[in-house]
């Protein structure tokens, strides 16, 4: 503060309100000078009593004689200081009068209680507070005055993080469907005439389950009341979410609430607030809030350019009249952009920008209009000039093209010769005369962005001939990975040079998805979901970019996809979720996977319609809803049936994944089902004798003998306990089908798993020095392939596989003490890899097998106090799902079996007294 202003405010201090109002017109005093002396005279002017008792009760928490925590406000005893703020603090609480347990959040009014301006907001916000009742609205529970006479507010408690914080981990789309909720809130709000005017991340906390909750009322007000107008109240506000009304004490209305909605979308879309300021003067702040100017958000984030951008900037308007009016009519264009349909703020929107551009600049406009028809005739004298250049530059092109015709149809022929039996040899050297050619256009692809998209597209291309698994392919997942890094860096440069091309952006988004294709198969969790949401984010980019440059359709310009842009969308989408699936993404796996079948039956594309409603099933069935999965699945497995298709590999592969996915609905082992075995059997083998066809007819084909080891796992589980001998055989059979795969993890990954499950009906056939032999086979694959042995294990992993194997094999050959030892380990390592069994249904299953079995083990051993604890694990596990998913028949089903195994005595006996096995099985 400058000395001439601390004058300024000294002379002003012992002057009358109207002989300052006099002093700053004579003295000609700049409106923001005269507002920020005003409000520092405010506070000079403030109830001397008001400040003494503000005091006191800061020297009595100071001095240690009063602190809050421990006391009580009415039924509630205060914790922990949650949090201050301009009003008063709000603490945790648990209620303390014994009739129920609950825990709140108690608000009490800061020490200086006679301030009226402040008791009247405290009291302001409890009115509101009472008469709201919504689901993203944290909602007031009691109300009240201490023995002190300190009024105090008793809140629902919301455990979670601010909405910035929490939406940072969730991708493009997501947000936006977060956001959404928040929008209810506040046009629930609205109808009940409340404006809220502090709407700010950190005033709406999320909850773990991904629930919204809007909070702190303490400045909303009620349309019928009046309120201050002045720029004093930027100091209760967020200047960063604040509009430009409010910085300039001018009437708040749901306009106010619509301006800080659209800057909080950008604060989650951008990471960062679309006002800057550089003091924190609140003059000088409530200056540049009124200016109106704020970044694009697509110069922080490009992949906002287009509907969405629009969309965000037509909210914050300066004019309240000009924004959205009202928060349902922000919400369906929200819906809008993500359901892919035209959105209502495009209509308006280029005129709104040329109009205040024009009013602006008129000068310049006007001198602009001069300068065009002046260079127009330097233009038309240039473009002589041009063809010349132009000549030379299409010989070049010319020379370019060759090479590229070359080269993209020397890949083209394998697509032909992949139907041969014995063809790997000869697909291997086209594959590499392919990347001979591609390797040396790229040397000359410098400055030539056609070329580059071109080179990338090849690329993408020779990958999935090398090792992606999306079709035939030659089983090398490590090579396709390093070829699509080259493609990917390649279209990135084609992106920055043309950020509106549409089909590089569908390349784009191939490129992504078939990397988290090989992160899957390579099981890099991380690399997977990363890889996932860059390819949505691309799929949306390549819907959303209109004609120009480049904007032909995947149809027109791709050659291997002959699709329109939904079913090319369709595709990709579909792929995604099927991945998401895998790793347990539930929730958002249905979500792509039905917008995927809408946009495959917009397209008329069976086999799209067939993939994405299976793959919805799975997401549908891991969310305990097998009924629905079950509906969708034999939908698909219909439109499977009945469709056309270009060849039998075709169809038989496309009946494959409904076939598969019916039989684990209605009766995998160990996991999330229907309980309907004997029907699971009758179609899983259809499933495997597909995929045995397959195989039968090219030694060499690595994509059919992964599905045949898939389909083999899960049969030949089922058939384990039923019919050992079937299921022997059907294990050996996929043992032996991935054996034929040559440089595929996954390939040699599932092979242990069934050699290690391959044991249990040898065991049972009296075969255990054979069980023995394949267990310990299966512990040399997985220590190869670094899976075993690790510290962190995850649930229905291939070493969980493994690791359950040996355990079974060592009780049931006369050494339980050691099996229960190995299922001790097997539960450590997997609490290490951070499970969510509380969260996820099929984790929730895998984990009740292991209890189960450990139970069973700890009891035949005597160790009953072990026992008891996992018992009590495991009923209260399927307690709280059953409070998750009340009435659901398969949760149900799992708590009965629970209650049941609690209460039954393992019968006495003594333990398998089968020969000892050699001491080499490591647990």
């Amino acid at each position: 503060m400058s000395a001439a202003f601390d004058d300024l405010f000294n002379e002003m201090a012992d002057l009358s309100p109207e002989a300052r109002a006099r002093y700053f017109d004579e003295h000609d005093i700049d409106r923001a000078t005269r507002l920020e002396i005003e409000e520092l005279l405010r506070f000079d002017g403030e109830s001397s009593s008001a400040l003494r008792n503000y005091i006191r009760e800061l020297a009595r928490v100071a001095v240690g004689r009063f602190d809050p925590e421990g006391t009580n406000c009415g039924a509630y005893r205060l914790g922990k200081l949650l949090g201050r703020g301009g009003m008063g603090a709000v603490y945790l609480a648990e209620r303390a009068d014994g009739e129920v347990s609950q825990r709140a959040a108690v608000k009490l009014l800061r020490p200086g209680v006679d301030d009226p301006s402040l008791r009247r907001r405290f009291l302001a916000e409890r009115q509101i507070l009472a008469g709201l009742s919504h689901p993203n609205i944290a909602s007031l529970w009691d109300a009240g005055h201490r023995g002190d006479g300190q009024p105090y507010l008793v809140m629902e408690y919301v455990e979670g993080e601010p909405m910035d914080v929490y939406a940072a981990r969730l991708n493009l789309r997501q947000k936006v469907a977060l956001f959404l909720k928040v929008c209810e809130a506040v046009s629930y709000l609205h109808r009940h005439l409340v404006v809220h005017r502090d709407l700010k991340p950190s005033n709406i906390f999320v909850r773990a389950d991904g629930e919204p909750k809007l909070l702190d009322f303490g400045i909303a007000k009620m349309l019928d009341l009046t309120s201050d107008a002045t720029i004093t109240h930027m100091r209760l506000l967020t200047p960063d979410y604040a509009s430009p009304e409010q910085a300039a004490g001018g009437a708040v209305t749901t306009a106010t609430d619509i301006y800080s909605l659209g800057a909080v979308l950008y604060k989650l879309l951008t990471g960062a607030s679309p006002h800057q300021f550089e003091t924190s003067s609140p003059a000088v702040v409530a200056a540049a809030i009124s200016a109106g100017r704020i970044t694009a958000p697509s110069k922080l984030a490009p992949v906002l350019k287009g509907d969405l951008e629009v969309i965000i900037m037509k909210a914050l308007r300066k004019e309240p009249h000009e924004r959205y009016a009202s928060v349902d009519l922000l919400a369906a264009d929200l819906r809008a952009w993500l359901e892919w349909r035209p959105v209502q703020a495009r209509s308006g929107d280029l005129w709104y920008r040329t109009r205040r551009k024009l009013r602006r600049h008129w000068v310049l406009a006007t001198a602009t209009c001069v300068i065009i028809a002046s260079l127009s005739v330097g233009l038309y004298i240039a473009n002589w000039e041009r063809l010349i250049a132009d000549r030379e530059r299409l010989i070049a092109e010319r020379r370019f093209s060759q090479l590229r015709l070359l080269g993209n149809r020397v890949i083209d022929l394998d697509s032909e010769i992949r139907k041969l039996p014995g063809s790997v040899d000869a697909r291997q050297r086209l594959v590499a005369v392919s990347l001979d050619y591609l390797e040396g256009l790229a040397k000359e692809a410098h400055g030539d962005v056609d070329l580059a998209e071109e080179i990338a597209f090849g690329y993408t291309r020779l990958a999935r001939i090398q090792g992606v698994n999306v079709e035939f392919n030659l089983g090398d997942s490590r090579k396709a990975e390093a070829t699509l890094i080259k493609a990917d860096k390649l279209i990135e440069t084609v992106l920055t040079a043309r950020p509106h091309d549409r089909l590089a952006w569908y390349r784009a988004a191939q490129i992504a998805t078939y990397r988290m294709v090989i992160a899957y198969s390579e099981q890099r969790r991380a690399d997977l979901a990363l890889h996932a949401h860059r390819a949505v984010e691309r799929i949306e980019a390549f819907l959303w970019s209109g004609s120009g440059q480049g904007s032909e359709s995947p149809s027109e310009a791709t050659h291997d996809v002959r699709l329109s842009d939904r079913g090319a969308a369709a595709s990709l989408l579909g792929n995604v979720a099927l991945n998401l699936v895998n790793i347990g993404m539930y929730g958002e796996a249905a979500q792509y996977a039905r917008r995927a079948a809408q946009l495959a039956q917009a397209d008329h594309s069976p086999d799209l319609i067939t993939q994405n409603l299976s793959i919805l099933a799975n997401a549908l069935r891991y969310q305990g809803d097998l009924d629905g999965a079950l509906s969708a699945i034999r939908e698909a497995r219909k439109v499977s049936e009945q469709g056309s298709y270009a060849n039998d590999f075709a169809r038989l592969f496309n009946l494959f994944g409904p076939l598969m996915r019916e039989g684990k609905i209605l009766g995998e082992a160990e996991a999330v089902n229907l309980g309907r075995p004997d029907e699971a059997i009758n179609v899983l083998q259809k499933a495997l004798d597909i995929t045995e066809e397959i195989a039968l007819k090219d030694p060499s084909e690595s994509s059919s003998r992964v599905r045949l080891g898939e389909a083999a796992w899960v049969l030949g589980d089922i058939l384990r306990d039923r019919d050992p001998a079937r299921s022997l055989a059907v294990y050996n059979l996929g043992i032996q089908r991935l054996g034929e795969i040559g440089h595929s993890l996954q390939a040699r990954r599932d092979r242990a798993v069934l050699l290690a499950s391959s044991s249990y009906p040898l065991r049972t056939l009296h075969r255990a020095h054979e069980a023995e032999a394949r267990i310990n086979a299966a512990v040399s694959v997985l220590r190869e392939t670094r899976d075993y042995p690790t510290d962190k294990i995850r649930l229905d992993s291939h070493a969980d596989a493994l690791m359950r194997a040996i355990a079974e094999h060592l009780a049931e050959t006369g050494n339980p003490e050691r099996g229960l030892a190995v299922y001790e380990e097997l539960l450590k390592k997997i609490f290490a890899s951070g499970p969510e069994p509380e969260a996820n249904l099929q984790q929730a299953t895998a984990l009740s097998c292991i209890y189960a079995q450990a139970i069973r083990l700890s009891k035949l051993t005597g160790h009953d106090t072990r026992a008891a604890e996992l018992d009590s694990q495991l009923l209260n596990l399927w307690k709280r799902w059953d409070s998750k998913l009340p009435n659901n028949e398969f949760v149900r089903r799992q708590l009965d079996a629970a209650k049941k195994a609690s209460i039954v005595n393992t019968p006495s006996g003594t333990p398998n007294n089968t020969a000892r096995l050699s001491a080499g099985l490591l647990p």
